[in-house]
């Protein structure tokens, strides 16, 4: 089933298409692009799909939806909170930060689900023990794990950056 990425449409599922992530790993992200190559169209779908809805749950968006019978929650209507910022990211299309972020989070799921990303030879054991002809590895996360997150560039505050107009305020603001 294709995607559908009608802006603000009621059965809108994904906010980048498939060519755009396409060109998005190709052009940005050349250690990922040959494991997204290798996916089929309908599982790379299916993850852009799961990765529209992950994006919508990350926050609390700032504004709201032009549309109130759209699917997502892109576009938002910034209104008045900032004239400058509602002109600069109109409600009229989906920003390509947006869909950036979208393509970062499918990097994040595909990674997890690569079982050759997590081998023995890249983990450190923290507790082995055995009881009655088995035994229990536990792995603690690599010491150098932010620092591999930084050169792939791939990493949740990555994705939040590329979110920053829409990110709502956590601070109180007085009446």
């Amino acid at each position: 089933m294709a995607l559908t990425t009608t802006i603000s449409g009621s059965t809108s599922d994904s906010y980048a298409t498939l060519a755009e992530a396409n060109t998005y790993f190709e052009k940005h992200k050349v250690n990922f692009d040959s494991t997204w190559d290798a996916l089929s169209d309908a599982v790379k779908e299916a993850h852009l799909r799961d990765s529209a809805l992950a994006l919508d749950s990350l926050e609390t968006w700032r504004g709201y939806k032009p549309d109130s019978d759209q699917a997502l929650e892109f576009p938002r209507e910034l209104g008045w909170i900032s004239f400058y910022q509602a002109t600069l990211y109109p409600s009229s299309e989906i920003d390509n930060r947006i869909k950036n972020a979208q393509c970062e989070i499918v990097m994040m799921q595909v990674r997890r689900l690569d079982s050759s990303a997590d081998t023995i030879e890249t983990r450190f054991e923290s507790k082995l023990s055995a009881l009655s002809n088995t035994v229990n590895i536990e792995y603690q996360q690599r010491s150098d794990q932010k620092m591999m997150e930084a050169i792939a560039g791939n990493s949740i505050h990555r994705i939040r950056q590329y979110m920053v107009p829409w990110r709502a305020s956590r601070r109180l603001q007085r009446a």
